[in-house]
C-alpha cells in the first residue's frame, strides 16, 4: 500500500495534512480523529512537518487502540478501498486530471495542439473533443490501482498515457485520416489512432465483444470501410471517457499477468506491454515466447539497441528501474500517436 500513496500523493504533497496520516513502516491508515497518546504524538509530528511526504510517519502495527486495530485489521485490497473511500469523502481528486472524467476542452485547442480548432479528416462531428493535457491522467491513475497488480502496473500504464498522448482525453493522432481511400491522398493510409491510449480501429474492435458491436454508433460490417473483422468494427471514439480510459488498461492488465505467468518480474511485464505497443504481433510474442524459454533477461538482451533505448527511455519516464545493465544511452520517447496497428 505504501507504493500506492507514494503514486497519490506524488502531486499533492502538502495537502489536507490534516485529513489523513499514513505509516510509513507497516503502510496502516490511521485519521486524526485518533485520540491514543501514541497517535496524537506522531499526528502532532507528523503536522508540524507540513509535509504529506514526512507525514507518514506515524504509530507502528502495536497501537491497541480501538480505531488503530480497525484499521490494522485490513487487507491490502481493504486498505485500498479504505483509500478510495477517503478520497470520496473529502471530495478532492488526488491528481492533477478529473477522476470522475468530466473534462473541458481548451479554447483553440478542441482537437489537440496538432489539429488544434481544425477537425481532423474523418472524424465524425458528433465524436468528442479532446480534453487538456494531463485531462486523464486523474482516472488513468485511478483505473490502473483498480487492477491490484501493484506499482509497476500503476507507473508502467501512467507512462503509457503520457508517452501516447500526454494523458489527453479524446485526442487524435497527429497523422489521422478516416476518410475513405478517394478521400484521401495517394498513398496515404487510414489513420484512426485516438484518444488517451492511441487506440485504433482494429485495436479497439478487439476489446468489444463481438455480441456488442452492432449496438454502437460506429459499427461497420465486414468489408464495409475496409473493416476486416468477422463480427464488424467499432472505433475508439465511440465511447464515454471511462471507457476511453478502462478498456485500454483491462487488456493492459491481462497482458501484465501473462508475462507473470511465465516467470518474468513486474518490470518485465512493463517492458512487455511497451514492446506489445509498438509491435503486438511481431516483437512481442517473440518477447514473451524467449522470456518462456529462457529467461526474461535474455529476452532482453535480445531486443535491437534501438528498442532497449526506447524502453528505457520509458521505463525512466515512469520511475521504473531497469535491473538489467545495458550500454545503451536514453533517447526521448516522443511518440503520440499508435505505431502499433497499421492503421
Amino acid at each position: 500500500m505504501k507504493d500506492f500513496i507514494d503514486i497519490a500523493l506524488r502531486e499533492t504533497e502538502g495537502e489536507n495534512v490534516k485529513k489523513i496520516l499514513f505509516d510509513n513502516k507497516n503502510s496502516k491508515l490511521v485519521s486524526q480523529k485518533c485520540n491514543c497518546s501514541k497517535c496524537r504524538k506522531k499526528n502532532k509530528e507528523a503536522l508540524a512537518s507540513k509535509s504529506m511526504v514526512k507525514a507518514k510517519l506515524l504509530h507502528s502495527q502495536d497501537c491497541t487502540c480501538k480505531f488503530c486495530k480497525k484499521r490494522n485489521k485490513l487487507s491490502p485490497k481493504e486498505e485500498q478501498e479504505f483509500f478510495f473511500d477517503w478520497l470520496a469523502d473529502i471530495g478532492k481528486n488526488f491528481v492533477s486530471g478529473n477522476t470522475d472524467s468530466q473534462y473541458k476542452s481548451t479554447s483553440g485547442e478542441e482537437y489537440g495542439r496538432k489539429w488544434r480548432s481544425n477537425r481532423p479528416p474523418g472524424l465524425p462531428i458528433w465524436a468528442r473533443k479532446a480534453g487538456s493535457r494531463g485531462s486523464a491522467l486523474g482516472t488513468v491513475r485511478k483505473e490502473a490501482m483498480k487492477h491490484g497488480l501493484g506499482p509497476t502496473f500503476v507507473k508502467a500504464v501512467e507512462q503509457m498515457a503520457r508517452t501516447e498522448s500526454g494523458a489527453t482525453f479524446g485526442l487524435p493522432a497527429n497523422t489521422f485520416n478516416a476518410n475513405p481511400p478517394h478521400l484521401r491522398p495517394p498513398g496515404k493510409r487510414l489513420i484512426t489512432a485516438w484518444g488517451t491510449f492511441q487506440f485504433n480501429r482494429d485495436a479497439w474492435t478487439s476489446l468489444i465483444p463481438g455480441s456488442q458491436k452492432n449496438s454502437y454508433k460506429s459499427f461497420k460490417s465486414k468489408g464495409d470501410a475496409g473493416c476486416g473483422s468477422d463480427s464488424g468494427c467499432v472505433y475508439p471514439w465511440d465511447s464515454t471517457p471511462e471507457e476511453e480510459v478502462s478498456r485500454p488498461i483491462k487488456k493492459y492488465a491481462q497482458l501484465f499477468q501473462e508475462v507473470k505467468r511465465l516467470g518474468g518480474s513486474d518490470v518485465d511485464s512493463a517492458i512487455g506491454l511497451r514492446i506489445w505497443h509498438i509491435s503486438p504481433i511481431v516483437l512481442y510474442e517473440k518477447y514473451k515466447k524467449k522470456g518462456e524459454q529462457m529467461g526474461f533477461k535474455v529476452a532482453w538482451n535480445s531486443l535491437s539497441s534501438k528498442m532497449k533505448s526506447r524502453i528505457r527511455s520509458f521505463l525512466n519516464g515512469g520511475g521504473i528501474s531497469l535491473p538489467y545493465s545495458s550500454e545503451v544511452e536514453w533517447e526521448s520517447d516522443n511518440e503520440f500517436w499508435g505505431s502499433w496497428y497499421s492503421n
